[in-house]
């Protein structure tokens, strides 16, 4: 996780909702999600820097010839957040003095895998609805335009359509130096890598590493499984997407002011936001 600015809630609890949701997350910073976020002090806003364009010419310049300058900074760019994941759940006729922790923590870990589920698939969803980069299986080139004919993978072809996508992707951002970080694939993709002989040979020689979803690698990339997805593949370098959660809070109290006498509440709420940093860095093979 980023950060988990602006909590003010029990400091226990948080230790069970910051470990499930990391344990959940498909998007993970420096590999899936980017890693250069700052958050504003209350945590509701935060904030990452693309660069400008590379002042760099051609080369065709005269050795000792006045340099032209042009503006090459950065930029701030701000991601609300304001969404809200909201946790609200009541344990009835038990109290919170009496009833041994392991309960109430469990109801914890619940909600917040159910928070976390949540959370995954509205930053799918929104990868998947604000990608602009397409794969054509083809003639392997990258295109602006929806495709929806590709070709249908097979255990004997997934690994290799890994590759080429790894290379126009490589080519498109040469200028960037910039090369993909992961990818995301579906439940199907992943169960086609699982029955590739290049998959398991080549990338899994001795113990794989399952950190975080991450369930191996194709081409020195980490491949992480997300349920929600409805394309193939997602690839991307890191800094294409800003992904902060916040969370803001998290009370467990007696419920018998609320109807409930004796029982125990565990309410919270999570902030979110997601933002583009460079479109460029996403390119998607649609199912």
């Amino acid at each position: 996780m980023a950060f988990s600015n602006g909590f003010n809630g029990d400091s226990k609890s948080l230790n069970y909702i910051l470990q499930t949701l990391e344990a959940k997350q498909v998007l993970i910073p420096g590999v899936t999600s980017n890693p250069n976020l700052q958050v504003s002090a209350g945590g509701e806003v935060a904030y990452f820097y693309t660069r400008g364009a590379s002042s760099v010419t051609s080369g065709t310049n005269t050795l000792g010839s006045q340099i032209s300058y042009t503006s090459s900074g950065v930029t701030r760019v701000d991601v609300s957040l304001t969404n809200a994941i909201q946790i609200g759940a009541v344990i009835p006729y038990v109290n919170f003095a009496t009833v041994e922790a392991s309960v109430i923590a469990d109801k914890v870990i619940q909600e917040s895998l159910a928070a976390a589920n949540t959370w995954n698939e509205k930053a799918i969803a929104f990868l998947e609805a604000n990608a602009t980069n397409f794969y054509k299986n083809a003639d392997g080139t990258i295109v602006t335009t929806s495709v929806s004919n590709n070709a249908t993978l097979a255990a004997t072809t997934v690994y290799a359509e890994i590759v080429n996508m790894k290379k126009a992707f490589n080519v498109a951002n040469k200028t960037k130096g910039m090369k993909p970080t992961a990818i995301i694939v579906s439940e199907a993709i992943n169960a086609l890598l699982l029955q590739s002989d290049e998959f398991i040979r080549k990338e899994q020689a001795g113990d794989a590493t399952v950190y975080e979803g991450i369930v191996g690698k194709v081409a020195g990339m980490p491949v992480v499984v997300s349920q929600d997805m409805t394309e193939d593949i997602i690839m991307l370098n890191a800094e294409a997407l800003a992904a902060p959660i916040n969370v803001k809070s998290l009370v467990i109290a007696d419920a018998t002011a609320a109807g409930y006498p004796g029982g125990v509440i565990v309410a919270g709420e999570i902030g979110y936001g997601f933002k583009i940093g460079d479109p460029g860095l996403i390119l998607m093979r649609e199912a």
